[in-house]
C-alpha cells in the first residue's frame, strides 16, 4: 500500500469474503495495511458463494468476522480520525459479481440472491 501511495493512490477495496463460502482471514490485515500504507480511505468487497447459499449470512458473517477484528463500519466518516489503536474501520462493503460459472442460470434467482445480501 505504500507503493500505491507513493503513486498516487489513496483508496483500496480488500477482499474480507471469498467466493468458497468463508471470510477472508487476509482481510483484517488488508484493512490495517491499507491505512498504515497512508491510504485515506479503506473498503472491503465480498466474493458472495451462490452454490453455498444464505446471502444474508454471507453478509453478516463476513460484519461480525471484521468487528470480531476490531474493524467497525464507518459509512461516510471512513477517514483515518478518531481510529484507536489496534482498530481500523471501512467505508462500505462492495459485492463483486463475477463470471456465469459463479451464478445460476437464472436471473432472477441471482437478482434475488444479491437483494438478500443487502
Amino acid at each position: 500500500f505504500n507503493c500505491m501511495k507513493s503513486n498516487g493512490y489513496s483508496f483500496a477495496v480488500v477482499r474480507v469474503y471469498c467466493s468458497s463460502g468463508h471470510t477472508d482471514s487476509n482481510g483484517p490485515t488488508s484493512i490495517h495495511n491499507a491505512w498504515n500504507g497512508g491510504m485515506s480511505h479503506v473498503d472491503g468487497y465480498i466474493f458472495p458463494c451462490y452454490s453455498c447459499g444464505n446471502p444474508a449470512k454471507q453478509m453478516d458473517d463476513t460484519i461480525s468476522y471484521l468487528a470480531n477484528h476490531n474493524i467497525k463500519f464507518a459509512g461516510a466518516d471512513n477517514s483515518t480520525d478518531a481510529m484507536s489503536v489496534g482498530s481500523a474501520k471501512y467505508g462500505m462493503l462492495w459485492i463483486d459479481v463475477e463470471g456465469t460459472q459463479y451464478w445460476s442460470s437464472s436471473h432472477s434467482n441471482n437478482v434475488n440472491f444479491i437483494q438478500q445480501m443487502v
